[in-house]
């Protein structure tokens, strides 16, 4: 297997302490992932790409080029930090269907919140995405031997994600050494 490479570049830029504006963009060359069919003296075979198992000549896996932005503004008080964050990301995903050619771009946007105490830090994220393709579909066996679609359409998917992290800062790291030493039967 090789797997594909990935260009990104990004900037942030903090107007005020408590204010923080990111965008980022990444290129991924999804076209060379690549299953290398080898025999047993190494004698290269076929090469096909990884998600369409096609030929790189007739692959219909895409190179993409992402975009994500992203605001965040804290809260700061005495003993915490409470992070507020929005974010916009396009998505081009890298298959497409293989006989219309039609791909799709994951469209999100992103809603969330933390609180750090420099000992626990928690955040919470919910994300809605949506995107709309054009895809093929073979149903009957006559047009799976000849490799053409029974019927095409428009799909539309809509989604809701909940994303949580908890992160614990350890602050006396040898006596965390000791306690799992001990756990595991080291020294």
């Amino acid at each position: 297997m090789e797997f594909p490479r990935s260009f990104g570049v990004g900037l942030s830029w903090k107007p005020d302490p408590l204010w923080t504006v990111a965008l980022d963009a990444t290129h991924d060359l999804w076209k060379d992932w690549l299953l290398i069919d080898a025999d047993s003296e190494g004698e290269i075979g076929e090469i096909v790409n990884f998600l369409d198992g096609e030929p790189l000549s007739t692959t219909s896996t895409r190179n993409t080029l992402s975009f994500n932005a992203g605001l965040e503004w804290i809260l700061q008080k005495q003993s915490f930090l409470v992070p507020f964050r929005f974010g916009l990301a396009y998505e081009p995903q890298a298959p497409r269907d293989s006989y219309l050619f039609s791909g799709y771009a994951l469209k999100l946007l992103t809603f969330g919140l933390g609180h750090n105490t420099n000992r626990f830090k928690f955040d919470f994220a919910v994300q809605r995405g949506w995107f709309d393709v054009r895809q093929s579909e073979q149903i009957s066996i006559e047009s799976a031997l000849l490799g053409f679609p029974d019927a095409e359409g428009l799909r539309q998917e809509r989604f809701w994600r909940l994303k949580l992290s908890a992160i614990v800062r350890i602050a006396d790291t040898d006596k965390l050494k000791r306690t799992l030493g001990r756990i595991f039967g080291g020294s």
